[in-house]
């Protein structure tokens, strides 16, 4: 009687190791349903974190906007203002003309330039302004042109490097 007994419970042990017998809960089962749990929660809470993540960059995104419409709309009080792609040129009633161009490469690198022409007198008075992306400043360059000589070559002016 004692072999069988053995036989049984080796036998049971077996079935059991291998998914044949069900004696109670399931506790793998449990275990599997808990980690799905977790799993579709972590997933819940990514889904929602990237939603507020869109939502405050669009939110910055039209308050930057709203920005640029309101100094724009300051510019076009004194003048004229143009504007292409991710430069705006701005020219006032004074004869002088500003031109900003910004923005970034294909490659992500930030660039901006900025001219601003003015005659004075008969004098073209030129100034470029260029962002220098390895030492992180702005170079000025400028120069003055006599318009009333048609022979005239560009004076260059003292530049800065703020």
């Amino acid at each position: 009687m004692c072999q069988i007994w053995k036989i049984f419970l080796v036998g049971v042990f077996v079935g059991s190791s291998q998914g044949q017998f069900d004696f109670g809960s399931d506790w793998t089962g449990g275990l599997f349903h808990d980690i799905n749990g977790f799993g579709t929660k972590i997933n819940d809470d990514i889904s929602n974190l990237n939603q507020q993540i869109q939502q405050d960059v669009q939110k910055q995104i039209n308050d930057v906007n709203k920005e640029i419409l309101d100094e724009i709309a300051k510019a076009q009080k004194d003048g004229t203002m143009t504007s292409s792609g991710q430069s705006v040129s701005v020219s006032n009633i004074n004869g002088r003309q500003r031109t900003f161009i910004s923005g970034h490469t294909k490659s992500g690198q930030l660039y901006y330039r900025e001219t601003e022409e003015q005659v004075i007198n008969n004098i073209l008075h030129h100034t470029d302004r260029v962002y220098d992306k390895n030492k992180k400043i702005i170079r000025e360059t400028s120069y003055t042109l006599d318009l009333s000589n048609p022979n005239a070559k560009p004076v260059p002016v003292n530049s800065k490097s703020d």
